[in-house]
């Protein structure tokens, strides 16, 4: 169940950013069951004509997450795409309480260095809302948020 929510908040936040005028790509997830082919990231965008990858992860409930949460293919993808002059970004859907869904997201090379984000830190984080009922993350916030990141902050 984990992974189809992580798909589908992926896709919420998809639409949210083609709403603010961005291209976003979802990269689909591998449903064979045989040979499995290791995707760099889950979606691909261009934010103000910046290049940007995303790789997302999903928690029920505020966990540490570190390094260790991704794969050594997703960690290699994303340190070579900032490499080369895009902007990288991990995100972090977590269920903070009761009905308060929150995505978190950091730049990778923000995210490598601060080697982990502890759970009690996670509620304090500069978050992006979802609006369930919508099916929507908060677009103010989202381009708030995405123009901080591409900043540096």
């Amino acid at each position: 169940m984990a992974r189809g929510k992580e798909t589908e908040l992926s896709n919420h936040f998809r639409k949210t950013l083609e709403k603010l005028g961005h291209y976003a790509y979802k990269i689909p997830d591998d449903t064979s069951s045989r040979f499995k082919i290791a995707r760099p990231f889950d979606m691909v965008a261009s934010i103000d004509g910046r290049a940007c990858a995303i790789e997302f992860k999903w928690r029920k409930t505020p966990e540490s997450i570190n390094q260790n949460s991704l794969s050594p293919n997703q960690r290699a993808a994303l340190e070579k795409f900032e490499a080369s002059g895009g902007l990288a970004l991990v995100g972090l859907f977590v269920k903070v309480g009761r009905g308060d869904l929150r995505l978190l997201i950091w730049r990778y090379s923000d995210f490598k260095e601060r080697g982990r984000v502890l759970a009690r830190e996670q509620v304090k984080e500069p978050y992006i809302a979802y609006y369930g009922r919508e099916n929507v993350f908060d677009a103010s916030q989202t381009a708030k948020r995405l123009l901080d990141l591409e900043n540096g902050f």
